[in-house]
């Protein structure tokens, strides 16, 4: 298992040991939007249970941090033709790095190598990216390793689905 992998492994166990007290320690975010807290928030499981808690209690959203909130927000209005569910929540998203003077780094994958809609998917990527006011630069890498399972997929989209 990759670190990745492992990581969002302990986001869900971690978000179903603690769901109720995310949800308050979420409120010291002023851009925290509740009804994504699980999917687009790993970063604040991350700040909650993998940093110090003294540092925790600190610390200040960065201009990146926001700046990826508000890229993910965009990247979830990008819909896999096929399927209907966006990109983000599909978990296709592999890696965002979002810097301080606005370049971005974008790793995704696509849900099988033949898919009918790469290209689409891949330009609508970029253009949601770009279309972030404080975005200067993006560079997106499409990827196949670790290849797409529906593991990768949000919660939610698994209830959309209808597989759990």
């Amino acid at each position: 298992m990759n670190n990745q992998s492992q990581f969002r492994q302990f986001c869900i166990n971690k978000w179903y040991e603690h769901k109720d007290e995310i949800f308050e320690w979420s409120k010291k975010f002023p851009d925290y939007d509740s009804k994504y807290y699980f999917g687009n928030h790993r970063w604040l499981l991350k700040r909650m249970f993998l940093e110090d808690k003294e540092q925790d209690e600190t610390i200040e959203v960065s201009y990146a941090d926001t700046l990826r909130e508000s890229i993910v927000k965009a990247l979830q209005k990008v819909f896999d033709p096929e399927i209907s569910i966006n990109v983000y929540d599909l978990g296709l998203i592999y890696m965002l790095d979002v810097q301080e003077n606005g370049n971005v780094l974008c790793e995704h994958t696509l849900t099988s190598m033949m898919c009918p809609f790469a290209d689409q998917i891949c330009q609508d990527i970029s253009n949601a990216i770009k279309s972030v006011d404080g975005v200067t630069n993006v560079e997106r890498n499409l990827v196949f390793d670790p290849p797409f399972s529906m593991d990768m997929m949000s919660e939610e989209s698994k209830l959309v689905m209808g597989w759990l």
